[in-house]
């Protein structure tokens, strides 16, 4: 579409801070730990650019976008899953607020150092930076709740990092919840005790290496540090590591997947809201949202990858979990074991559209799946599968899947059929479709390149007769042109439905008949070898038999074919017929030694002795000296001799 330029900016953000609300307290409270937060950055962080900021693009016709707004400045490494809607401040707009990767500037990072990039939660608004907090650790999810009733409650955000959910109100620091330690193994406590204090004298690098991944291997948990001492390249890197961590002692931590929210009471807009953590080692807990305890644990036989809610908490409830063994297992209070759905590949994204799940795998495929597990059915896409999001459009009760690829185009599954799709300037990092400063349906896209890319919907917009179908060819659906029914068809119909019962037992005895008779010709024909074409163990013959000639001398040929691989020998050929009608030449016969693959041809004569207008067949038998039985037989109907006048 055509592009207009607004404006020029000159910084890369205009970053706000917003102040606290009156009366609040800056400080978190003081049964609180403190948790170690830096003031945010000041603008003087931000490199300077002279091209465009904001890119303004039109929507072509029968899209069901309204306008798209780039901007090409934000700058921005997120993912799907640090992306959320939240009225952060209460000011009752709901803002973007993601969870953006800063690396250290360069000549900062130590080798081999456990030490997370440093990264920080932005809000925009208006499609501009309004504020910005560092983040302690390597956040992994990101999610917008509410909080419940009483003090402290409305919105609030909480980012897993490593072990630990921190919990925001009003962008500040209010609480934290640290999932269960997971018991270290012996194992593990030895190697790391004999590297920070070695007794007969140093460890060898390669050997610890060995027994973690032995460890590892036989899904022993293990420890954060033992993870990261594995990610390492070099020995350099693995000698340092140890050294930075030599006279630490080795804590037992489970990293936290995947973060979502469940209603508590009551399915509606503003309730309070559960926190649902997965975590690596399998396990799934509901927080409560107003002590932050855990209320419900699950446990599941792999990785935590996503998972998606149904219900509220205190009536009746689902998850879907999503793990990294390629299934997706459906959890419910009281259920003792979970039920797996087995997936065609790994999971890179799911959705729940109304009563179905749309599962997007690694081998570029989508596929939608009852709520009972059964699949649907599965539509191959031209490229990878990057992110997906639900689109979900309550003024015009519009559901429908978001599906980003490799190749930079994003698609809109409604069913299988397409509604829409547009290609993005590079591949898609991060989606989100929400409501958004007063706009009740924006799909926000992050690029890997940073961009941030906001699509406003139509008001009014109508997915009737849009798209193509994401399935079989349209020509499949067309119906066939059915001819009027004529009045011998309707009689046919009404007698057949009259005599229903009568045809049926007609059409079974038929049936029945037919069966034995084939049965006995076929029992009949193994038993006198009255086959063209015989393989035993020892012997593999095709056999071809032609009549020459119009009489009243014929020439019987035979072809023999041997279709083993070795040499057979020791077989002969004998031809019987009736002698009152035919006198052969040469009834019996050897053959030869019969080499593989190669055709033999044995010929003879048959002359008809009566003068009657009759006819009766010539039987071929393959058969050994020493064998009662025949190798194999065959018969060959003879013509009637044509009679020429005089």
């Amino acid at each position: 579409g055509k592009m207009a330029w607004l404006g020029v900016g000159e910084k890369r953000h205009g970053v706000v801070e917003s102040s606290p609300t009156e009366g609040a307290d800056p400080t978190p409270p003081s049964e609180m730990p403190a948790l170690g937060l830096e003031p945010p950055p000041s603008d003087d962080q931000h490199r300077l650019s002279t091209q465009p900021r904001l890119v303004l693009e039109s929507e072509a016709e029968g899209s069901i976008w309204e306008r798209t707004e780039r901007d090409q400045l934000a700058n921005v490494h997120t993912a799907s899953s640090l992306l959320a809607f939240s009225d952060v401040d209460s000011s009752g707009m709901r803002k973007l607020v993601l969870i953006d990767y800063v690396k250290p500037p360069v000549g900062e990072q130590v080798v081999g150092s456990a030490t997370a990039p440093q990264s920080e939660i932005r809000v925009w608004s208006n499609r501009q930076l309004v504020q910005s907090r560092p983040v302690t650790g390597t956040p992994s999810a990101l999610v917008a709740f509410t909080t419940s009733t009483g003090e402290g409650g409305g919105p609030a955000l909480a980012v897993a990092s490593e072990s630990t959910v921190f919990i925001y109100i009003n962008l500040r620091a209010y609480a934290k919840f640290a999932v269960p330690d997971v018991p270290l193994s012996s194992e593990e406590q030895e190697i790391w005790g004999q590297l920070q204090d070695p007794v007969d004298g140093p460890v060898d690098i390669d050997v610890v290496l060995m027994t973690l991944l032995g460890l590892q291997h036989e899904n022993v948990p293990l420890s954060a540090r033992s993870h990261q001492f594995l990610l390492l390249d070099t020995d350099d890197e693995r000698t340092a590591f140890v050294q930075q961590y030599r006279g630490s002692p080795l804590k037992p931590a489970q990293a936290i997947t995947a973060l979502a929210t469940l209603h508590q009471n009551t399915v509606a807009e503003g309730a309070p809201q559960c926190i649902v953590v997965g975590t690596e080692r399998g396990d799934v807990y509901i927080v409560s949202p107003g002590s932050y305890a855990v209320v419900h644990t699950f446990q599941v036989p792999a990785g935590v990858f996503q998972i998606i809610t149904q219900g509220s908490y205190e009536v009746e409830y689902r998850l879907l979990v999503a793990c990294r063994d390629g299934r997706i297992y459906r959890l419910k209070g009281g259920d003792p074991v979970p039920i797996g759905i087995e997936l065609p590949s790994h999971a890179c994204g799911a959705v729940r559209v109304n009563k179905h799940q749309y599962v997007g795998c690694m081998n570029s495929t989508l596929s939608c799946y009852s709520a009972r597990g059964k699949r649907q059915w599965t539509v191959p896409l031209p490229a990878p599968i990057v992110a997906m999001t639900l689109l979900s459009y309550r003024p015009r009760n519009l559901k429908a899947a978001v599906v980003a690829m490799q190749n930079g185009e994003v698609r809109i599954y409604s069913e299988r059929t397409i509604i829409d799709k547009f290609t993005t300037p590079e591949p898609v990092s991060a989606m989100i479709f929400g409501k958004y400063d007063g706009h009740e349906g924006v799909l926000v896209l992050a690029t890997v390149a940073g961009r941030l890319i906001f699509k406003y919907i139509k008001t009014a917009v109508d997915i009737t007769g849009l798209g193509v179908e994401g399935g079989p060819p349209p020509e499949q659906s067309l119906k066939i042109p059915v001819p009027a029914k004529t009045q011998l068809y309707v009689d046919n119909t009404k007698r057949e439905r009259n005599n229903s019962i009568v045809m049926h037992r007609t059409f079974q005895r038929d049936l029945f008949r037919l069966k034995l008779l084939s049965t006995r010709n076929y029992a009949k024909a193994l038993q006198a070898n009255l086959t063209p074409i015989v393989t035993s163990v020892e012997v593999s013959l095709r056999v071809n038999l032609e009549v020459l000639g119009m009489g009243p001398v014929f020439k019987v040929v035979v072809t023999l074919t041997n279709t083993t691989e070795l040499a057979v020998e020791g077989l002969r050929i004998g031809l019987a017929c009736d002698a009152k009608m035919y006198r052969l030449g040469s009834p019996v016969s050897s053959l030869g030694l019969l080499i593989p693959n190669a055709p033999y041809r044995y010929a003879t004569t048959a002359t008809c002795i009566t003068e009657e207008p009759v006819s009766s067949p010539v039987r071929v038998q393959i058969f050994r000296m020493a064998e009662s039985t025949p190798v194999m037989s065959a018969s060959i109907d003879m013509p009637l001799v044509n009679s020429i006048p005089t």
